[in-house]
């Protein structure tokens, strides 16, 4: 299948740009960060209306953003080469609604 995203292998980094938690890909330009993971600004305006806000709106939710985003080219790899290999044992084993829950993941 052809891919839509940043070619390369991508990286969490602990304290990437605006010294959040980030995803970096290696390009020939160097490393470039393509997302930063950073709901301060939610804490922020929670205090600012005394609104109550979920206690996960945190920096290890910043950080586990991060690492999920960085993995997500490999889940994706992973998933597409399950479906390739096993698509009719997937069907076979009553597996559809599964099945077509992974191909809509892969639209996306």
């Amino acid at each position: 299948m052809k891919t839509k995203h940043t070619q390369g292998e991508w990286e969490y980094c602990a304290g990437g740009a605006f010294d959040k938690p980030s995803v970096k890909v290696n390009t020939i330009h160097g490393m470039v960060s393509i997302a930063v993971c950073d709901t301060s600004h939610l804490r922020t305006a929670g205090r600012l209306t005394g609104e109550l806000l979920p206690k996960q709106f945190n920096a290890n939710m910043d950080e586990a953003n991060a690492r999920l985003i960085a993995s997500a080219p490999e889940l994706l790899n992973a998933l597409e080469q399950l479906i390739l290999g096993n698509e009719q044992a997937i069907i076979n084993n009553g597996g559809t609604p599964h099945l077509e829950k992974a191909k809509n993941a892969i639209k996306k």
